[in-house]
């Protein structure tokens, strides 16, 4: 990895217009992954809702019979929708941070090279650098997200993970391609990653 610009393999300036144009079908498959999503949320945000009324209702709601029985009931039924309540609200405040096990976290004063080929690589494919860099012992690759509800408002955190393995059995050229692929992914462009092969790979 500290060889990096001395041996950055070169890129073509002008990607054949086939590889990088998505077909009709992607849009329309896009189109549909919005709408789901959108949908999800939609129905998620009514059940709350309605377990909410619904606890609130049962408040105010005499039970039907009297003495143990009919307060059983209106008890039962109260705990009942709280719990399904607060189940669906739980879901917007979790958190959970990318970061795979035994990882250990690189900066650029550690690896100075390989940051440069990270950042050159990234400018020629036109996207913003990871936040964090991190390396584990697998033979894989990852590009990971922070996520918990607010990065439907704030911009979410991300990183790449390389594994050691990985970089033991790649030629410099693969190396760039395993890159730029998880580049890819942090831009949430199926298709940019297939244009990232394309390129690379000539």
């Amino acid at each position: 990895m500290a060889q990096g610009l001395r041996h950055y393999p070169t890129t073509p300036d002008r990607p054949p217009l086939r590889a990088v144009t998505p077909p009709v079908l992607y849009w329309v498959h896009l189109g549909l992954a919005i709408l789901g999503i959108v949908a999800f949320f939609a129905i998620y945000l009514a059940l709350i809702a309605l377990f909410g009324w619904l606890t609130w209702d049962s408040v105010f709601q005499l039970p039907p019979v009297g003495g143990w029985v009919g307060l059983t009931i209106y008890a039962g039924r109260i705990a009942g929708c709280a719990m399904l309540t607060l189940f669906f609200l739980k879901g917007l405040f979790k958190y959970h941070r990318a970061s795979p096990n035994d990882s250990i976290q690189i900066t650029e004063q550690e690896q100075p090279e390989f940051f440069a080929f990270l950042r050159r690589l990234a400018r020629e494919m036109g996207v913003r650098l990871p936040d964090s860099v991190s390396l584990f012992h697998e033979v894989n690759a990852e590009a990971a997200y922070d996520r918990s509800l607010l990065n439907l408002i704030v911009p979410v955190r991300r990183r790449i993970g390389i594994g050691l393995g990985l970089i033991e059995v790649l030629t410099i050229s693969e190396f760039k391609y395993v890159l730029a692929h998880e580049l890819a992914h942090l831009t949430q462009g199926a298709w940019c990653s297939r244009c990232t092969f394309k390129a690379c790979t000539r």
